[in-house]
């Protein structure tokens, strides 16, 4: 499916979004023997399962050959996934949106090992029965109908996500969670941190130029940086997990430290600076500070999902990569995303 371009992929986001509600929606219903919406939007379609779907496609499918590989990769980045989704849903709303109460294992009731079980199971449908499936489907469909179907059905998803956020959301605890107050505290922190790590700031002051390059927009690499640092913390924070912080600091601080201005010609010696760009960081702070392997592996594997191979391997280097993603997309959208 590699060479079908993004009006296929949208199209095949909506069409995972309403199966996705199809079957939560009829399990549901059976079980309380009654009509049910599952999904907490109006339409018949959930997001996630649109995400989800799509991520089982692109993360499980250079492990085809082994079923054993297909069903670990499944279950990680699903559960990681349903958990996360879990946690923003609830920050945003001030409610759960699904509650695994009724299983043993679970936690926080946001993600269980059954669930995480049937994720697995379902990277394995989605790998070798969904993925034939949607291939043949995309193929006879008439080119027209992908097109317009596609465009339409999203933008009524849009719509009415916007219109759900706007009558559900819980300003007071966004604020309360995100608030400039909130942010100070935490970068005096990382400043302390940092000022305790040998060398990080005369090494990195030396670099001027490269530190003062815009990465997107009018941020600068070291802005973005520092923001993936601060919002990595805080998602360890909320998430209440046992992280190393001087080696989530580290990483973060240096994910990318290829210095040089990447506007200036994508293709570096190392490759297309996309995919090539945290070889080049991680090359050239490991030569400039003393890292360890899990520091290196967090600059390293942060470009996951686009470095398909390179998948974090730590819960410090999941933040950074997932906080990497967020604050890139606010400086990509917003003028002012600080």
């Amino acid at each position: 499916m590699e060479h079908f371009g993004i009006e296929y992929w949208l199209f095949t986001f909506c069409m995972y979004c309403m199966a996705g509600w199809v079957q939560e929606s009829t399990i549901e219903s059976l079980y309380h023997r009654r009509p049910i919406n599952r999904g907490f939007l109006r339409g018949p379609y959930i997001p996630i399962y649109g995400v989800g779907g799509l991520l089982l496609l692109f993360i499980c499918h250079p492990f085809r050959d082994n079923g054993f590989q297909v069903f670990f990769v499944a279950l990680i980045a699903c559960t990681a996934l349903e958990y996360f989704t879990g946690w923003l849903m609830e920050t945003m709303f001030g409610k759960q949106f699904w509650d695994y109460s009724m299983f043993r294992i679970t936690y926080k009731n946001r993600i269980s090992l059954v669930s995480s079980l049937f994720w697995g199971v379902m990277g394995l449908f989605v790998t070798y029965v969904v993925s034939d499936i949607t291939l043949y489907v995309l193929n006879n469909l008439p080119y027209r109908f992908i097109c317009i179907a596609g465009t339409v059905i999203s933008l009524v998803m849009a719509i009415d996500f916007l219109g759900t956020v706007r009558k559900q959301i819980d300003v007071d605890k966004l604020r309360s969670t995100f608030s400039i107050s909130n942010i100070s505290t935490h970068i005096m922190r990382f400043d302390a941190i940092a000022s305790r790590i040998p060398g990080i700031k005369a090494r990195t002051g030396e670099k001027k130029e490269e530190d003062s390059a815009e990465y997107n927009g009018d941020v600068s690499t070291y802005e973005h940086c520092l923001m993936v640092c601060l919002y990595a913390y805080m998602y360890a924070k909320k998430l209440k997990l046992k992280i190393n912080i001087e080696a989530l600091v580290k990483g973060a601080l240096l994910h990318d430290f290829f210095l040089y201005d990447w506007h200036k010609g994508a293709f570096t010696r190392d490759g297309l600076h996309g995919f090539s760009h945290p070889v080049t960081a991680e090359r050239n702070a490991r030569n400039t500070f003393p890292l360890t392997v899990k520091e290196r592996g967090i600059i390293i594997n942060h470009m996951w999902p686009l470095t398909l191979t390179r998948l974090p391997r730590s819960k410090e280097a999941w933040l950074v990569c997932w906080a990497d993603k967020y604050c890139s997309l606010k400086e990509t959208l917003l003028k002012k995303p600080y």
